[in-house]
């Protein structure tokens, strides 16, 4: 195995430019009768330019020897690694793959990765099509494609899955568990990555997570980001609103106001930007309960608010006696469905003057 070994002080060989080479040997524990122990040579070689001596190449031959307790389970696995990842010397299946990478755990121990991470490197590629692909499972610099996010969103018995399409992907796989941290197993796949797949299979009330790799035309894979959970419901869709402060005045002199609300759950996909797939989204309008309860505050975070029924009108007072002053709310509907933060403000006190305006002057001249 050849490892370049580099002065750049990410090595553990301190700081860069201390003319320390290092670089982490990674093929250990596939030798010697114990799990790995024994004593492994190395070769190292240098080649370079001096002012004084011109070309010259350098050899020098090394040796280390690495100790183990043993393999108390027989499995294949030493205990120093099954215990650093698995918390004790008999916990890891070799051939499980907890983070599924494609790597079993016995490979990742033959390969120095991670058991519990898919993407080693954090190159984007996950540490099994690497190996397979014969890439560095160490070297972000050779992965061969780019992960993609995944937002699910909640439908009525069925949940929707967005997710980047690269231009890379020849395909993208769905996977899915029903806890974030749970195991997740193989959904469904897209053929034609559109950046959206339905997953009908999902129940109401019931949590729901997900994440999506990317495949290339190569065969390489991209490892899951972090995944997104939603729950199904009969209605999933929160309500919206609004308010304006003393009719929508720009000033008040006194700090107790009026509010007048209007909020709705005839559901609408809150687009904000045209896109198709939102239209697959959209709620129907059968989904639709009630808007029943409302909170308000003077504070962004709606610190010390409580709910309260739904009413459109509402005397409140504002938390300062000048200046500019924002109200904030929130609204909720029958379904436990809770809407954004709806902020308006208001300025307390004189109104400011508006912005001065210059009165051009042009001399005057007169023509003969």
């Amino acid at each position: 195995h050849v490892r370049t070994l580099y002065d750049d002080g990410l090595h553990g060989d301190g700081a860069a430019n201390d003319g320390l080479y290092g670089n982490t040997f990674y093929q250990t524990g596939v030798a010697g009768d114990v799990a790995g122990a024994g004593s492994y040579n190395v070769t190292v070689n240098a080649t370079g330019n001096s002012s004084l001596a011109g070309n010259f190449v350098r050899q020098k031959i090394l040796g280390f020897f690495i100790y183990s307790s043993g393999d108390d389970d027989f499995d294949g696995l030493p205990n120093e690694y099954e215990q650093a990842h698995g918390g004790s010397t008999t916990s890891l299946d070799p051939a499980g793959d907890p983070d599924g990478d494609g790597s079993t755990t016995l490979e990742e121990w033959q390969n120095g990765t991670d058991p519990f991470d898919p993407d080693s490197d954090d190159g984007g590629e996950s540490d099994g099509t690497e190996q397979d692909r014969g890439s560095d499972p160490h070297d972000p610099s050779d992965d061969g494609v780019e992960p993609t996010w995944t937002v699910a969103y909640p439908g009525i018995n069925k949940a929707f899955v967005r997710y980047a399409p690269r231009a890379q992907y020849e395909l993208v796989q769905v996977y899915r568990s029903s806890s974030f941290t749970g195991t997740y197993t193989f959904l469904s796949e897209d053929l034609a990555p559109s950046g959206l797949v339905t997953d009908t299979t999902a129940v109401n009330d019931q949590e729901v997570c997900y994440y999506v790799i990317g495949i290339t035309v190569g065969g390489a894979q991209s490892a899951p980001l972090t995944p997104s959970c939603t729950t199904p419901k009969a209605d999933p869709w929160a309500p919206d609103g609004g308010f304006l402060i003393n009719d929508g005045a720009s000033a008040t002199l006194s700090p107790d106001v009026t509010l007048t609300i209007f909020a709705s759950d005839e559901v609408s996909p809150h687009i904000h930007e045209a896109d198709t797939l939102d239209e697959i989204m959209e709620p129907p309008s059968s989904s639709a309960t009630e808007v029943t309860d409302m909170r308000i505050s003077n504070r962004g975070d709606m610190a010390g608010a409580t709910f309260e029924p739904y009413t459109t009108t509402k005397a409140w007072t504002l938390g300062q006696t000048t200046g500019l002053a924002t109200v904030y709310m929130q609204f909720r509907d029958a379904a436990g469905n809770v809407s954004d933060i709806k902020p308006n403000s208001i300025f307390v006190g004189q109104a400011p003057p508006p912005p001065a305006q210059l009165e051009l002057v042009l001399p005057f001249i007169s023509t003969p």
